[in-house]
């Protein structure tokens, strides 16, 4: 009896290291579903995926605004401001240049851009003429979700997930308006200050928020390349983006172990 129990895992073994890559990959995800934690960390974008400051602070000269996009020329509009920039409330603001675990879900983490960065913020605002952005990764990777850190005017972004080879995957998300405490809380900013720095709306903790907006990626196969945003017309639609996050797909080798599992594991031990 004991032999034939041998015999029949060193077959389960033989069997799952002649599998494909792509079977034992269809292995792992049927057991990646049954997992209930989602672990997403953050993805490094080349520098040029940010394109406005629209947090203020120290060293950082601000180019936009979540009230008016890049239209500056009322200096009663606002914005959020980083972690220490305001003296009165040196708690508040964002923390920018360091990671956020996400308030929503606290698998997820999120890197800000320094605040004093070229650009620290992906900005889409269709009133002035940026209707999409792309989101670059520096490393090319599988990913079988993408996580975005971002607050809104107006909550509908359209999205093409561009992989290497040439294919793309959209659909659209809703990314809620700053002050809408009904959404997925990354954190609360606890306040905003106006182009010409007067501090408002201290210690709110239901406004100048920013969200955790998830998504499936389908092809959990082919590495990203980059992610296209883009909005519809509508005057108000304006979007920020502060970091993005993701579960990676295991590399080969991790995959196969996990297709072999533990009972085929111990049949060479």
């Amino acid at each position: 009896m004991k032999r034939q129990l041998q015999l029949r895992k060193h077959k389960q073994l033989a069997l799952a290291r002649h599998l494909g890559l792509a079977a034992a990959l269809l292995l792992w995800l049927g057991a990646r579903r049954t997992q209930a934690v989602m672990i997403q960390t953050p993805i490094a974008l080349t520098p040029g995926s940010f394109t406005e400051n629209v947090v203020v602070g120290t060293g950082a000269g601000i180019t936009a605004t979540m009230d008016s996009g890049t239209d500056l020329s009322n200096p009663g509009q606002t914005t959020y401001y980083t972690l220490g920039y305001n003296g009165g409330a040196p708690a508040t603001g964002l923390p920018m240049g360091t990671t956020l675990v996400s308030q929503y879900d606290p698998n997820t983490t999120y890197r800000f851009q320094p605040v004093a960065a070229i650009h620290n913020v992906a900005l889409l605002d269709w009133q002035h003429g940026l209707p999409s952005t792309t989101l670059t990764l520096t490393s090319p990777a599988a990913y079988t979700t993408l996580s975005f850190l971002g607050a809104s005017g107006d909550p509908l972004l359209h999205y093409a997930i561009n992989f290497v080879g040439g294919h793309s995957e959209t659909n659209s998300l809703n990314i809620k308006n700053w002050f809408d405490a009904s959404g997925p809380i990354a954190m609360s900013a606890d306040g905003r200050v106006t182009i010409g720095g007067t501090f408002d709306q201290v210690g709110n903790l239901n406004g100048t928020l920013v969200f955790q907006n998830n998504l499936t990626v389908l092809d959990q196969i082919d590495p990203i390349s980059s992610v296209t945003l883009f909005l519809t017309g509508d005057s108000n639609n304006r979007t920020a983006i502060f970091a993005l996050s993701g579960e990676l797909v295991p590399e080969p080798s991790t995959i196969l172990l996990l297709a072999r599992g533990p009972e085929i594991g111990r049949a060479h031990v």
